[in-house]
């Protein structure tokens, strides 16, 4: 169906023809679309286990005094900045 429709003109043939030489390129446009979908979904994921190991790091620290609460928030901060920074470069 593919081979028929794709490039659809009055000789069959012919556009299937057409149809078959495009075929390699139309079969690694869709691979490099693919491979780029999974670099997104790759930043994507680092961003998030990034973010959950700066939390984790936080709580670790403890909130108990107002120096740790104070070492927590400054974690927290930098953190998410570097990780924001990261992925707008990414």
């Amino acid at each position: 169906m593919v081979l028929i429709f794709e490039n659809f003109q009055k000789n069959i043939f012919k556009g299937m023809m057409a149809s078959i030489v495009d075929l390699p390129l139309n079969v690694i446009s869709a691979f490099s679309d693919v491979v780029s979908y999974l670099r997104l979904f790759a930043v994507g994921y680092a961003g998030t286990v990034m973010a959950e190991s700066f939390n984790n790091m936080a709580l670790a620290n403890g909130c108990g005094t107002f120096l740790s609460g104070l070492s927590a928030a400054m974690i927290l901060f930098l953190g998410h900045t570097l990780n924001i920074v990261m992925s707008l470069m990414a």
